[in-house]
């Protein structure tokens, strides 16, 4: 269901299928696995700042809505530090498939990540059927 997208390189403001930012694979994976479309955004994925406030923005837009535990297809909010700067997405085995710059679209076990630096800071699942319209 995923492999098609391992491999493929990072490039940002990628929305696919040749190349994926973080927050473009995310798109693609809800989309192609869950008929979910989230909103398109245009913003530079090498610049992290700009990928949390667009991700902050549909939260409190409430597009998203945080969880406490991981859950299949949820959203992991990433970072190295304590302000998130990269997304991925929570696969139902509970690895992230996730798109960084210079590694491109790759899975990683929980300790995996922990292991190259990155920290799960937040947890997001889809709420976008559940506002009003």
């Amino acid at each position: 269901m995923i492999e098609h997208y391992i491999g493929k390189p990072w490039q940002s403001g990628a929305q696919g299928p040749d190349a994926y930012d973080c927050y473009g694979l995310v798109r693609a994976v809800l989309r192609d696995c869950c008929g979910i479309e989230a909103p398109l955004v245009a913003f530079d994925a090498s610049r992290s700042a700009d990928c949390l406030r667009t991700v902050e923005e549909q939260r409190r837009r409430h597009v998203w809505r945080e969880i406490a535990a991981p859950q299949p297809w949820c959203v992991a909010l990433m970072g190295h530090g304590k302000k998130p700067h990269h997304v991925g997405i929570v696969l139902p085995d509970g690895r992230v498939l996730h798109s960084a710059e210079g590694h491109g679209v790759v899975v990683h076990s929980l300790a995996q990540l922990a292991l190259g630096g990155w920290r799960i800071l937040s947890l997001l699942a889809w709420a976008g059927d559940e506002v009003a319209a």
